[in-house]
C-alpha cells in the first residue's frame, strides 16, 4: 500500500511506502496520476522505473494470453520461435512447481 501526500488543492506531492505518521491513511493512487507525478517530478528515469516495476505483471498477462490462444487452437506452441517455446515451457513448469509453496502477497506466478 502506498501513502499519498497531497497539497491543499489535493495535488499529489509525495508518495511513501511507509506512513509518515501513525494516523496517516493509505490512499489509492490512480495509475494516470502516478505516471504524471513521476514524469513531472523526475522525468524519463522515473517513467522507465515505472515500466520496469510492471514488467512481471505484463509478462504474466502475456503468458496467460498465449495459453488461451493455444487452448482455443488459434495458435500452436510450435508456431512460436524455438527460444520463445523454451522460455514459455520453462516458466510454466516453474509456476507449476511453485503452486505447492505458500506465496507472499504480491507474488506473480
Amino acid at each position: 500500500m502506498l501513502y499519498a501526500e497531497r497539497d491543499r488543492d489535493g495535488k499529489l506531492v509525495a508518495i511513501r511506502k511507509k506512513s509518515p505518521e501513525e494516523k496517516a491513511v493509505a490512499e489509492p493512487i490512480g495509475q494516470e496520476e502516478l505516471v504524471e507525478f513521476l514524469t513531472d517530478e523526475n522525468g524519463v528515469d522515473a517513467s522507465v522505473s515505472l515500466l520496469r516495476s510492471t514488467d512481471m505483471r505484463v509478462i504474466r498477462v502475456l503468458e496467460d494470453l498465449i495459453d488461451t490462444l493455444i487452448e482455443k487452437n488459434v495458435i500452436m506452441l510450435t508456431d512460436l520461435p524455438d527460444d520463445a517455446q523454451l522460455l514459455i515451457s520453462t516458466r510454466k513448469k516453474a509456476r507449476q512447481r511453485m503452486q505447492n509453496f505458500r506465496l507472499v502477497e504480491g507474488d506473480i506466478l
